[in-house]
């Protein structure tokens, strides 16, 4: 008797399209020391000259995959593809990579299988903490990510690779006493212990129990590093952030310079001091100057089209309770490499358009602003701004007016 069978058929999610592809290319941002890894696979045809692309966002603090994308060349899969053309395919990379501050390297298809396993391991151990629709989101993703895997294995060019090789081919290949100082400090506040270890002397079982420090996810938002009176041995005044609000601690760690200076290693930490404070002590602590300069929108807001200058389009664009924020971001990670370390500074500067009518630019530093002015200066809409003021403040005052809904720049001032 014949009996029927229901296959997946080339339109379906659930069909494994890969195993018709061969393994083209991987390229990755080296940005793993800042918990986060982008990556754009590229699979080529077997039969063909047809390219298959992903575009993944790999989180290792907390979400995992947190962004993903398709896209195929070949015209049978255009209503099927999630990006429509090879344009957006690179505009989407540079959404996806280019705030991560880091640079583009090649590496292998065991190296990028290794990442994206470890990746699925901390959304496995955090998923049930999230929104809803993160967690349809990974349900979703992972299916496809899944036959991704299955036929990357079968490829010609696969060949295993081990955590710590995979996690060394997308770090920084040295660093300063002070990077290796507030990237460990920032990996160990994301409880990454993994990478944490990587630069350390300490295994990740050691660093999981060490006595004072607050064992759960945290933020770092400000580290000042002194040189302590003992040789290889630095204080650090650290303020982090956790979804309860803010901690205070005081970390005594010694550096093994034995490598070199430019290898060094945590060798011991020492927490001295773990407390909360309130949101009045941590401004007093996060004292760092902001220059703001605010425009009138003297026509509707909608037909202000920013996109035009190559500034705001290469920023990231997101929804706040007081308008449309278009965040730009410094093309490296160099502000870690500081005594005095701030969160926010891996930001070139902010555009905030507000549904009052108002453009509000944001920079922590006088020349960046300068010249964000004279970018928007250049362009046609620059007749439809009205300078309404400059300013300098010595505590963080822009984002608190992009958490104030109908909030005029003025009413700041007041």
């Amino acid at each position: 008797m014949n009996r029927f069978t229901v296959v997946e058929g080339k339109q379906s999610f659930l069909y494994n399209h890969f195993k018709e592809y061969n393994f083209s290319s991987c390229i990755a941002t080296d940005t793993r020391l800042m918990g986060v890894v982008a990556m754009k696979i590229t699979w080529t045809a077997k039969k063909s000259r047809f390219r298959l692309c992903q575009i993944i966002h790999l989180d290792f603090s907390e979400y995992g995959i947190d962004d993903y994308m398709e896209y195929f060349s070949a015209p049978a899969y255009r209503n099927f593809s999630p990006i429509p053309s090879a344009s957006e395919l690179k505009s989407q990379w540079e959404r996806v990579s280019g705030s991560l501050g880091g640079k583009e390297i090649e590496i292998s298809l065991g190296v990028a299988v290794q990442l994206i396993e470890g990746a699925l391991r901390t959304n496995e151990k955090y998923y049930r903490y999230h929104e809803e629709d993160v967690r349809d989101f990974r349900e979703h993703t992972i299916q496809r990510i899944h036959l991704m895997l299955e036929a990357a294995r079968e490829d010609a060019s696969y060949s295993a690779c081990s955590l710590s090789s995979a996690t060394k081919a997308v770090c920084l290949p040295s660093l300063t006493p002070s990077e290796t100082i507030n990237y460990f400090l920032m990996r160990m506040c994301d409880m990454d212990y993994s990478v944490a270890s990587a630069l350390s002397n300490l295994t990740t079982e050691e660093l999981s129990h060490i006595d004072g420090w607050k064992y759960h996810m945290m933020t770092l938002i400000h580290n000042q590093i002194r040189k302590a009176d003992e040789e290889n041995t630095y204080h650090c005044t650290t303020l982090t952030q956790d979804d309860r609000g803010y901690l205070y601690a005081r970390i005594t760690l010694s550096l093994d310079f034995a490598g070199g200076r430019k290898a060094s290693r945590i060798s011991d930490i020492r927490c001295n001091c773990f407390q909360r404070i309130s949101e009045a002590e941590m401004a007093m602590h996060m004292k760092h100057p902001e220059y703001i300069t605010v425009y009138q929108i003297n026509c509707d807001i909608e037909d202000l089209d920013l996109d035009l200058s190559p500034m705001v389009f290469g920023s990231q664009m997101s929804a706040v309770p007081n308008g449309i924020l278009y965040l730009r971001y410094n093309e490296s990670n160099a502000h870690v490499n500081s005594n005095n370390y701030f969160m926010n500074n891996d930001v070139y500067g902010a555009y905030l358009i507000t549904p009052q009518g108002q453009l509000v630019l944001m920079s922590p530093e006088i020349m960046k602003i300068s010249t964000m002015e004279l970018d928007l200066a250049s362009h046609y809409f620059m007749n439809e701004l009205e300078l309404s003021g400059r300013y300098k403040f010595d505590t963080q005052v822009f984002q608190t007016f992009c958490e104030l809904p109908g909030t005029r720049f003025e009413d700041i001032l007041q």
